[in-house]
């Protein structure tokens, strides 16, 4: 039966209400009050993008062709992003991919007929916007061969710009490169905000999992929440591990954080299971009230010590992971 049927979408779900699972949009300008401060990457984007386009405007003058200057500011515009493990991914997508559709464009211009190359501009322009999230590469071919027929279709007689435009991607992107430099946003600055986060999303998950009257929907909110900080910590990793090796000295702890985390939500979910089966006995308060103490802890309060079971053992090797996590990133964040 499909789920578009209000009855039937309701027996599936249990009565839980989806629109708490919504992220709400806010439009109010409060937001840009926390980011007019030299601490905010969203700043100190905007100032490297800033300059660098300034730079790029700059070197587009001084190469005298006017046609230049759209080809170069507009690849450093889509390679840049806010850190650089993201710049570079797209700085070499973009060349990669620019290079190979040139090929094909620098090809089809020669030896298709006019019919042939409107159908090359129209699947061209298929694989842009049809991989433009999912394959950068493949999207920047597409771009680069829709670009060149376009302009070869508007003035057939003149050749098309291949060469051209290759010299400007390539132009563009080292400009976006060398800015990736300038007042850099390293991952290692976000360590102590990702490792405090995750832990108050596993502090709570283990909140719900362990207590008997959790409803279904208090469960799937706290474990998608979970789950997205996990994911955090995930993405923060595959970012660093393409940044300068200078500056991942926290990628083995970001590592050994992952892997705590996973036995945590391991043995919740098993300890949830475990209270929901007939004559189970559910986990006992005082596991429960020391996971929220240890993973989400308050200021100034003092240690317990850990209840015996696997859950504790769990939450400890949390903890630590988290704070080794810290310490790695302080080290590098002091070094010169």
């Amino acid at each position: 039966m499909a789920l578009s049927d209000e009855k039937t979408a309701e027996a599936s779900i249990g009565g839980v209400d989806l629109t708490v699972f919504i992220p709400k949009r806010s439009y109010s300008l409060a937001a840009l009050k926390l980011h007019f401060t030299f601490a905010s990457p969203v700043l100190r984007y905007s100032l490297r993008l800033a300059l660098a386009m300034m730079a790029g405007a700059i070197v587009a003058q001084f190469l005298g062709d006017s046609g230049h200057g759209n080809w170069v500011l507009l690849t450093i515009s889509v390679i840049m992003r806010a850190n650089y493990g993201l710049t570079k991914q797209r700085r070499d997508d973009r060349v990669v991919g620019t290079l190979i559709g040139c090929v094909v464009a620098a090809g089809a211009v020669a030896w298709l007929p006019a019919g042939a190359l409107l159908a090359a501009q129209g699947l061209s322009i298929t694989l842009l916007h049809s991989f433009i999230r999912l394959n950068y590469m493949l999207a920047s071919v597409g771009a680069s061969v829709s670009a060149l027929v376009s302009l070869h279709l508007v003035q057939p007689g003149l050749p098309a710009p291949v060469l051209a435009r290759l010299a400007d991607t390539l132009i563009g992107a080292a400009i976006a490169h060398l800015f990736s430099y300038v007042w850099p946003h390293w991952e290692f600055f976000e360590a102590p905000g990702i490792a405090t986060l995750l832990q108050a999303r596993l502090a709570a998950f283990a909140e719900v999992a362990l207590r008997p009257d959790a409803s279904p929907q208090e469960y799937r909110l706290a474990r998608k929440n979970m789950i997205e900080a996990l994911a955090a910590l995930s993405d923060s990793a595959g970012r660093m591990s393409i940044e300068p090796t200078a500056t991942r000295k926290g990628l083995d702890e970001m590592a050994l954080l992952l892997i705590a985390a996973h036995g945590l939500v391991a043995q919740l979910s098993a300890a949830r299971l475990d209270a929901r089966s007939a004559g189970a006995p559910a986990a006992d308060e005082a596991t429960r009230a020391w996971l929220q103490a240890r993973l989400a802890p308050k200021p100034g309060a003092a240690e317990t010590t850990a209840p015996p079971g696997p859950l504790a053992s769990a939450g400890l090797a949390v903890v630590d992971a988290a704070e080794r996590y810290r310490r790695a990133a302080q080290i590098e964040a002091d070094e010169p």
